[in-house]
């Protein structure tokens, strides 16, 4: 299990290359776990879809290459910086009645969206949902199949997709302790 602990503000929590190698390692995991399940990746947002553009990159990369299709769908949680309850917004464009749904996150707190998410490819019918995220908190009981990596510390993470609250960050090739934290979040 790969855990981190707490860092400062504006240090690096997990570098590009580890992000793509960890991520290999996961693709060739799931690729065992669900080649025979002909599943179709559902990133969330802008998170899932950085995780799974690099996760079916790796797919491709394997001795015997997967092509699973992709299809996103939007679930947000936040409205002009201030924290909501998830919602829906922008639901999965494909049938996926009957099928295995390969769930994909970014980070992830407390599981809230993957939840939200999760129950909106149930009302669609999916016969089964993985979820599969990039980081996750050790300390939040999020429900989650596939783990890239555990964080132990409270400070926000930025980058690879995931913003600081604000939409600034999420450009970042590296995921970084964010500058802001939710704290700075509350009105």
């Amino acid at each position: 299990m790969l855990i981190a602990t707490e860092r400062l503000r504006g240090e690096v929590a997990y570098r590009e290359a580890e992000i793509a190698e960890r991520l290999g390692q996961l693709a060739a995991q799931v690729t065992n776990d669900m080649r025979h399940l002909d599943p179709v990746v559902v990133p969330m947002h802008r998170g899932g879809r950085e995780t799974s553009d690099e996760l079916v990159r790796q797919f491709g990369l394997l001795q015997e290459p997967f092509n699973p299709p992709v299809a996103p769908m939007k679930v947000s949680r936040y409205d002009n910086g201030q924290a909501r309850e998830p919602r829906v917004e922008r639901p999965v464009e494909v049938d996926v009645a009957g099928r295995v749904v390969l769930l994909t996150d970014g980070i992830v707190e407390g599981g809230h969206s993957l939840d939200v998410a999760a129950a909106d490819l149930r009302e669609r019918q999916a016969l089964k949902i993985v979820r599969l995220v990039l980081v996750k908190r050790a300390s939040k009981g999020a429900m989650v199949d596939y783990v890239g990596f555990h964080y132990e510390g409270e400070e926000w993470l930025e980058g690879y997709g995931e913003d600081d609250g604000t939409g600034q960050g999420r450009d970042r090739r590296d995921i970084i302790v964010s500058f802001r934290q939710p704290s700075d979040l509350v009105a």
